[in-house]
C-alpha cells in the first residue's frame, strides 16, 4: 500500500535535498497562494499502513497470544497455574508441579529420611520427628 503524506519544508531545504528525494513532488498551487520560503510537498511512502493501522496489528498479536493456551510436553493444554492433570502431579502443600515419578517429591515442603521415608518440614521441623522420638 502506498501512502502519501503532506509535509512542509523550507525552500532552501528543498533545493539542498532535491537530488536525494526522488519521491517528492510539489503541489500545483501557485506561488501567490503560498509563502515563498515554505512549500507543501507530498512524500510517497512504501509503508504497509499508517500508524493507526499498526495499532490494529498489535491488537491482533495480543488476541493471538491470549487465545493460545500453553501446551505441556505431553501435548495437552495446561490448566490454570500451568498444571497438567495428565502427566503432572502437584505438591499437596504448595501446589508445586511435580512429575508422575513416585520417587520425586517437593524439596520445599518435604525431606526424605533414610529410615522413615518422607516427612513434612512445613511446620518448622527440619529433622525427622520419628528419629527425634527414638
Amino acid at each position: 500500500m502506498i501512502v502519501f503524506e503532506k509535509i512542509s519544508i523550507t525552500k532552501n531545504a528543498f533545493q539542498n535535498q532535491a537530488s536525494t528525494l526522488s519521491a517528492i513532488t510539489s503541489d500545483t498551487t501557485s506561488s501567490d497562494e503560498q509563502d515563498d520560503d515554505e512549500k507543501d510537498i507530498i512524500v510517497q511512502s512504501d509503508d504497509q499502513g499508517s500508524d493507526d493501522n499498526n495499532d490494529n496489528d498489535d491488537e491482533d498479536d495480543d488476541e493471538q497470544d491470549s487465545n493460545t493456551a500453553p501446551i505441556c510436553e505431553c501435548g495437552r493444554e495446561l490448566d490454570s497455574g500451568w498444571k497438567c492433570s495428565h502427566c503432572r502431579r502437584q505438591c499437596s502443600i504448595c501446589n508445586r508441579s511435580l512429575s508422575i515419578d513416585i520417587e520425586e517429591y517437593c524439596e520445599r515442603c518435604f525431606r526424605l529420611c533414610t529410615f522413615h521415608g518422607l516427612y513434612s518440614i512445613t511446620f518448622g521441623s527440619i529433622e525427622c520427628q520419628q528419629c527425634n522420638n527414638n
